[in-house]
């Protein structure tokens, strides 16, 4: 018959607690600082928001410092825009108009390169001349042709030469008399000589004539050479003894 081992439980059960029981002043050691983390837990959830309302604060200063460096430049563009108006108003301001009261130009030959005239006229003061042609502006502006003499090819001349007459240099000149021109046009007579028939020939005058302008003029009563060639009493005057007088 086999023997049965009785095991004392309840003693073996006193060493099983004794050993256990470090194992719970361990857990029980281990509490207050779970207790500390559950309580830092918070804080850092605390922590952590604060950072982040930080970041948002941040974040929001550079949108502030970004849109006041956008408005500086707006102003610094509206101010440079002022300037350039300015600059265009000021140089508005200093254009020079030309005068509309400028004096008349008294000048014979006055001529502007670039007046706005056909390439055939010319401008005299305000008005385009053909200079050719025009007796009132005849080779030049402001050359007037004599009264019956007309503008031909620049040049100043008599329309129709009467009988034997000659146009000289656009003046009729009857050649057989003219000492300017003796026979021809500009064949003149020298100090002395008389035109006669064309031809320069010494002339001798009586008393008290003397030779001007190729004829014997008495100077004594002559009211175109009184006294002397040339010398021309005024209207109404009379030439006496070679004086001109009422």
């Amino acid at each position: 018959m086999s023997e049965v081992a009785v095991i004392d439980t309840g003693a073996n059960a006193g060493v099983v607690d004794a050993m256990v029981a470090p194992v719970d002043a361990q857990d029980a050691t281990a509490a207050p600082v779970d207790a500390q983390d559950a309580t830092a837990a918070p804080v850092d959830a605390q922590d952590a928001t604060a950072a982040l309302v930080d970041v948002q604060d941040a974040t929001a200063a550079l949108v502030d410092v970004q849109d006041a460096t956008a408005a500086l430049v707006d102003v610094q563009d509206a101010t440079a825009a002022l300037v350039d108006a300015q600059d265009a108003t000021a140089a508005l301001v200093d254009v020079t108009l030309p005068s509309t009261d400028a004096p008349a130009d008294t000048s014979t030959d006055s001529q502007l390169a670039d007046a706005p005239c056909p390439a055939s006229q010319t401008l005299c003061r305000t008005t385009c001349r053909n200079i050719d042609i025009d007796p009132e502006n005849c080779g030049a502006c402001g050359n007037v042709c004599a009264t019956g003499q007309t503008c031909v090819g620049a040049r100043c001349m008599a329309p129709v030469c009467p009988g034997s007459q000659q146009r000289c240099s656009g003046v009729c000149s009857y050649t057989l008399s003219d000492v300017q021109n003796c026979g021809s046009c500009g064949h003149a007579c020298t100090s002395g000589q008389g035109c006669n028939g064309g031809s320069c020939v010494l002339v001798m005058c009586p008393s008290p004539s003397v030779l001007c302008n190729g004829q014997c003029k008495n100077i004594e009563t002559d009211l175109s050479n009184c006294g002397s060639c040339g010398h021309a009493c005024s209207v109404g005057q009379t030439c006496r003894l070679g004086v001109c007088g009422a």
